[in-house]
């Protein structure tokens, strides 16, 4: 689990590595400025199809045109989500899964809880219709509870999180100022 230990000024999180679940890091990037990574637990054995969807979409296995690397977080509403995935047209409108267009959704990760800050979770636009759209949240969420699939949490890089939710907006459908990319990722190895 999650702990925090000071270290200096600094608070630095540590986690421990389960055996049964995957883990991926991103690399964040603010108006093309590296801002650092991200790390996330991919909660494999309760979601096999989410959490493999969203491994090979991060690790690039699928080939360079078909990943997150170089892609927009187009919609980041400052206490609720910073949203991202959308590979093919960079706005919210496209995006597809390892599986075809869109897969249907994983019971199991629809009776997890977006309770706090830092789980992820499918974007959809109803049941059954994830692709490769995905959010971090930024707060608490019961609305979403059993309408999104939960897979993962982050699990390193929390400030990384917290500069891309400051580079967001108040309101949704607010323009943004700042571009927010996924630059590239990868596969946490042993």
């Amino acid at each position: 689990m999650l702990s925090t230990e000071p270290e200096s000024n600094e608070i630095s999180h540590t986690w421990e590595r389960k055996s049964f679940r995957d883990y991926v890091w991103m690399e964040i990037a603010i108006d093309d400025v590296i801002i650092g990574r991200i790390t996330a637990e991919l909660f494999t054995e309760l979601v096999p199809k989410t959490a493999k969807n969203f491994k090979l979409l991060t690790t690039g296995e699928m080939g360079s045109n078909f990943s997150y690397s170089n892609s927009k977080c187009h919609r980041i509403l400052k206490g609720f989500i910073v949203q991202c995935g959308d590979f093919t047209e960079g706005n919210g409108y496209g995006g597809r899964s390892i599986y075809g267009s869109k897969f249907d959704d994983e019971p199991n990760g629809l009776r997890l809880k977006h309770s706090k800050r830092y789980v992820l979770q499918m974007a959809n636009s109803g049941a059954n219709t994830n692709g490769s759209q995905f959010c971090i949240m930024l707060g608490p969420a019961p609305h979403l509870n059993g309408k999104h699939v939960v897979f993962g949490e982050i699990i390193d890089g929390f400030e990384v999180v917290d500069k891309m939710e400051a580079a967001g907006v108040d309101y949704d459908g607010d323009p943004t100022s700042h571009t927010v990319k996924i630059l590239r990722g990868g596969q946490v190895e042993i």
